[in-house]
């Protein structure tokens, strides 16, 4: 009896001749993580201080790459960017003003990443605006740096979590492969 591996190569090397070869090396790497805003106080309301600079919220984070570099990869592009509350269920993404997200790293200068400008009431997810341009240099440098810069905005009512979630296609080089 032949062993079924045949029809895998089969079904492989269809698959790169009708799909082109590139598809079978990118891969759709998910990254989400969750962060918890502080709603407001009563001080708040009573002074009226509504900026996101008065709370205890990192919008700064450096990243150490000690697993991968740029010669792993022959690009990275981001193909989605989203924040969506996940808690309290009344809560909405309003409290936000424009918001961006900023790459850098040493030598490059910086990128930004993903924009959204809007925050409508009653959105609980909001699907920012990202950049087209190829992000391995960056994601896979040695060190990086991810800002977040939100202007316009307030604390949202009540603590509030937020899921942050992107999608990244990674065109894995024929080199890491081999």
């Amino acid at each position: 009896m032949k062993s079924p591996a045949w029809l895998l190569s089969a079904v492989l090397a269809f698959t790169a001749l009708s799909t082109g070869c590139q598809s079978l090396r990118t891969v759709e790497v998910p990254v989400e993580a969750q962060v918890e805003i502080a709603g407001r106080t009563i001080l708040d309301d009573l002074l009226g201080v509504f900026s996101m600079d008065s709370q205890d919220f990192d919008f700064k984070r450096a990243f150490a790459n000690t697993q991968y570099s740029p010669e792993d990869a022959d690009a990275v592009f981001l193909t989605d960017f989203r924040l969506k509350v996940m808690s309290p269920q009344d809560q909405d993404l309003s409290f936000f003003g424009s918001v961006r997200v900023i790459l850098r790293t040493e030598g490059l200068g910086e990128v930004e990443m993903a924009q959204a400008a809007s925050f409508p009431a009653g959105s609980r997810e909001v699907v920012f605006a990202h950049t087209e341009q190829d992000l391995r240099d960056y994601l896979l440098a040695p060190e990086y740096e991810i800002e977040v810069e939100a202007q316009d905005s307030e604390r949202p009512p009540q603590n509030t979590v937020i899921q942050v979630k992107a999608d990244f296609d990674v065109v894995v080089s024929t080199a890491a492969i081999l």
